[in-house]
This record gives C-alpha cells, sequence and structure tokens, in this order.
C-alpha cells in the first residue's frame, strides 16, 4: 500500500492523538532509519479502517523512518471491526489508486 495514505496517531505534533517527546521520537526514528539501511526486514504495519480513513495503530515510528529513507509503499495490516461498507470504500480507494 502507498504509505502516503496511512494516518499517523502518535508523534511529536501536537495534534497528534498520542503526543510524543521529540527528542525520544528521533532518537528512535534515527535507530530504525539505520536499521533500514542495513538491510532489516521490516514488519508490516497495522491500520485501522474507519469509512476510508487508515489510522495507523501500530508502526508510526517505522513509518516515519521508512518516510525518510524514501520508502513510498509497504505491507499494511488492516482491520475493520465496523462494517463491511468500510471494506468496500477502502476497495474502492484500491481501485482508483491503480486506474491513476
Amino acid at each position: 500500500m502507498k504509505l502516503d495514505k496511512l494516518e499517523p496517531c502518535c508523534g511529536p505534533d501536537e495534534d497528534m492523538e498520542y503526543v510524543l517527546d521529540h527528542e525520544q521520537w528521533e532518537e528512535r526514528i534515527n535507530k530504525f532509519q539505520n536499521m533500514i539501511r542495513s538491510g532489516w526486514d521490516i514488519p508490516p504495519l497495522i491500520a485501522s479502517n474507519d469509512k476510508g480513513i487508515l489510522s495507523l495503530r501500530d508502526g508510526n515510528h517505522r513509518l516515519e523512518a521508512m518516510r525518510r529513507e524514501g520508502i513510498e509503499e509497504y505491507w499494511v495490516i488492516i482491520w475493520d471491526n465496523q462494517s463491511t461498507e468500510n471494506i468496500k470504500s477502502l476497495r474502492s480507494v484500491k481501485q482508483d489508486e491503480e486506474i491513476n
């Protein structure tokens, strides 16, 4: 999945659902960037689908490290416990991506 479709839920920005200390955030991002450069097999990210909005629930640090390393697409596990309509809306987003 294209990483720009994901909405992080935590980070150092004040508007995040979970605000983290900037220094600790940067330290962890740098660690993950170094691991990526060393050939780390990055675990998939996990996002929650809520009517087509993909909120990243696990992997916020990995996402930022991948973005900084120029990785634009990666494996994402998507869970949805609301309705089949959410899944259908996500499928239409995927089809739009393939057309463009």
